[in-house]
């Protein structure tokens, strides 16, 4: 879907999916954006044209299960996995998923944030 020096932009409507079955979620006006690219099986923040940082996520009976987060150090300390994480949820909550735990730093953002409550899964769950 999109590589990492040409990424695609996102919509003023928020969410869009795109031929390839990503979708693309608009984090700010300032030309960063969250998308969702399926081939990686991760969601990715772009700021212009540089990628900031990625959530690796798998996709298991009906749940995303978030495995991984990482945003590069130069722009760490910022918020970018917060802004990163948050568009992540919105998106799997928007799809009828339910959410997934499987990192620490979604693990902590949800602890934090009582409105994805409803939407969390256990990994137990899922077998």
């Amino acid at each position: 879907m999109t590589d990492e020096t040409s990424p695609e932009t996102g919509n003023e409507a928020g969410t869009e999916a795109n031929e390839t079955g990503s979708a693309k979620t608009e984090a700010n006006a300032d030309d960063e954006r969250v998308v969702r690219n399926d081939e990686r099986e991760r969601y990715e923040l772009w700021r212009g044209n540089a990628l900031v940082g990625v959530a690796d996520v798998r996709e298991m009976n009906g749940a995303t299960v978030f495995t991984h987060t990482g945003i590069r150090p130069e722009f760490q300390g910022a918020g970018s996995g917060s802004t990163l994480v948050k568009a992540a949820l919105e998106d799997t909550v928007a799809r009828g998923e339910k959410i997934v735990a499987g990192c620490s730093f979604v693990a902590d953002y949800v602890a934090e944030h009582h409105e994805f409550d409803e939407h969390l899964a256990s990994p137990d769950t899922l077998r």
